[in-house]
């Protein structure tokens, strides 16, 4: 690839815009590329989840402005621009990691993605009316559909920049954090602990070292481990509004971890982690991550839907007793739970 980098691990595929040195705008080229790499996802499989970032300080600055005025090459981009503004029957999720700026048609890549993760330093906007031109890569349909179209228009008539905090209060963000900016000490006390011990690879890009099987064997090895319980990612349902999108969140941890401690069978009872928001989609989930071989549920009880006596959570209960599943009641809020 040229212009982007490709990786895949675990079902999921990150694509990394590679153009830093023009804040990763786009060219026709580019996007070529992009919706040949989307069309790959697409038929594969394999891939069940895309995470579209960029790298060094940006998203995507839009439009590389400077090819088309230096009369640079033109191809057909039928998938639109980023291969996915005019992608319209793709199944899977796609999530936009949101690492800076996201301007113009950068911004409508991460609008056309089914969620926006955001750093703290990311940046939103359509500026296009500021050098005469319109975002119509999606933009002016997309942004109204998601935010209402008055928060809209107060965005597309000025085109003025939108930080990450303001957009998850419109909505368009679903949920922010440091976390895709290089580690840095002072964050937290478990960013200082994870720099000392050497957990990052290179500090400078912030690249953790991926977990294996076969890693996390060595470690129960110097700890004279014989088998662990390994939690899950509930943590992820306080940051997404989207309770459709957490489900399906749950749903590729849940196929993941299953396949994790299947290649070495009595060393780990990975949790499934169950939705929390409808009785109905967690009894679902619990029947699913029993035939995956999960033998453990994790279940969030601070931002649960209904109270746990609440005799709509039956079919939950029937669910957990039917497939021999205990069930872990977790608390990821910042209060307790009220007895």
């Amino acid at each position: 690839m040229e212009f982007c980098k490709v990786e895949s691990s675990n079902h999921i595929l990150t694509v990394t815009i590679n153009r830093p040195e023009r804040l990763n705008a786009l060219h026709p080229p580019g996007n070529a590329e992009l919706g040949e790499v989307f069309d790959d996802f697409a038929s594969n499989d394999d891939l069940w989840v895309a995470i579209i970032t960029g790298a060094g300080r940006g998203f995507s600055a839009g439009n590389d402005l400077r090819h088309q005025a230096e009369g640079g090459e033109r191809v057909p981009t039928p998938r639109g621009f980023g291969g996915l503004s005019s992608r319209w029957d793709l199944t899977k999720p796609v999530i936009a990691a949101v690492n800076g700026v996201a301007m113009g048609g950068g911004f409508e890549i991460a609008l056309s993605c089914d969620l926006i993760i955001a750093s703290d330093q990311a940046l939103f906007a359509l500026p296009e009316p500021k050098v005469g031109l319109a975002a119509l890569a999606g933009g002016l349909q997309r942004l109204p559909r998601q935010i209402g179209v008055k928060r809209a228009l107060g965005m597309i008539l000025t085109g003025r920049h939108v930080p990450a905090a303001e957009g998850k209060e419109l909505g368009v963000v679903g949920g922010m954090g440091h976390g895709f900016g290089a580690p840095k000490r002072g964050l937290s006390l478990r960013t200082d602990k994870m720099i000392d011990v050497g957990f990052y690879k290179d500090g400078s890009l912030g690249k953790p070292h991926p977990t294996t099987p076969e890693l996390r064997l060595k470690d129960m090895e110097m700890d004279q481990i014989d088998a662990e319980v390994i939690y899950g990612i509930l943590a992820t349902g306080l940051r997404l509004d989207n309770k459709d999108l957490v489900t399906i969140v749950y749903q590729v941890y849940n196929n993941w971890i299953s396949e994790f401690c299947n290649s070495y069978p009595g060393r780990w009872a990975g949790l499934a982690c169950i939705p929390n928001h409808d009785p109905e989609e967690a009894a679902k989930e619990v029947y699913r991550a029993s035939a995956l071989g999960l033998k453990g549920a994790d279940f969030d009880v601070v931002t649960a839907s209904k109270d746990l006596w609440d005799m709509d959570w039956e079919p939950l209960w029937h669910a957990l007793e039917e497939c021999k599943m205990p069930v872990s009641f977790h608390v990821t809020g910042p209060r307790g739970y009220p007895l």
